[in-house]
């Protein structure tokens, strides 16, 4: 998505070897991702010489949220909180609030920046100094 993303500005749809080539993650695997993000709505693919995919929206109307569930399943540390019937335990848990949380705070965090946020620099720059900061001051709550 990032490399998409980049090439956005150009137009010209970017081919799975392309971005196998300038990643190094394996054309196989994208291909799979592909057609999940595909299904999302996320990416268009362009058929054809010269074709591969782009993205359906901007950059800026992706969230990473959306991104990591198109590819993933949805966001769910523990899965007891989307679906209590998982867990025989779920009346009476002393962790369930917990996981509710963290499945929330991953939710808010990932809901928080969008692609453009990845590909542009200073935004990228701004990220990684919050990221950055958590470690200096051993926070380790992102938000």
């Amino acid at each position: 998505m990032v490399a998409l993303a980049r090439s956005e500005s150009t137009n010209v749809p970017l081919s799975l070897a392309t971005v196998s080539m300038r990643s190094g993650v394996s054309r196989r695997y994208l291909e799979q991702l592909a057609a999940s993000l595909k299904n999302a709505g996320l990416i268009r693919g362009q058929a054809g010489r010269g074709g591969g995919y782009v993205l359906a929206k901007d950059a800026e109307d992706i969230l990473v949220s959306e991104i990591v569930v198109a590819t993933s399943g949805p966001i769910d540390f523990a899965s007891c909180i989307s679906d209590a019937g998982n867990c025989i335990r779920h009346e009476f848990c002393e962790c369930r609030p917990l996981w509710a949380l963290v499945n929330h705070s991953i939710d808010q965090v990932l809901s928080g920046y969008s692609l453009e946020d990845l590909v542009d620099k200073e935004r990228w720059e701004l990220i990684r100094e919050r990221a950055d900061a958590l470690d200096e001051c051993g926070d380790r709550t992102v938000g």
